[in-house]
């Protein structure tokens, strides 16, 4: 069974709220041979307007490809993390390679997925009888 590596950062300014969250997968392989490099800390700059920093914990979680099934995926990333992973790998052009496609394969790993419906109200409860086996 495949392993993978995700960090994730999560960050909010001091002032404005404004917030910042990223997250990229690793094989152990790559994150052992940059982990140290890339350190345990990033730095979300500008959040609070120019020349401003928040400083924040690279979170690191060790998942299996059942684990991603139901992983929580962000929905928008913002890229921060991408851009210091590839810096590090760089010169490796195989595993610059490597790194970003293993960024679209994990997704393949998600079975779960979310839907909005809308429905009259007098409906609820026969809806939510007919959808109970499938609700996680």
């Amino acid at each position: 069974m495949k392993t993978f590596v995700h960090l994730k950062v999560e960050a909010e300014a001091h002032y404005s709220g404004a917030t910042y969250e990223d997250e990229v997968f690793l094989t152990p392989e790559m994150y052992e041979a940059i982990g140290s490099e890339i350190g345990t800390e990033f730095n979300c700059g500008e959040l609070d307007g120019k020349h401003s920093e928040v400083i924040t914990d690279i979170d690191v979680q060790f998942l299996t490809e059942q684990d991603l099934a139901t992983f929580p995926f962000l929905e928008r990333a913002d890229g921060g993390l991408h851009d210091l992973c590839t810096d590090y790998l760089w010169d490796d052009k195989k595993a610059l390679e490597a790194f970003n496609k293993l960024q679209s394969e994990v997704l393949d790993y998600l079975k779960v997925q979310e839907m909005t419906i809308k429905f009259n109200k007098d409906d609820k409860e026969k809806i939510e009888e007919l959808l109970k086996g499938y609700i996680l």
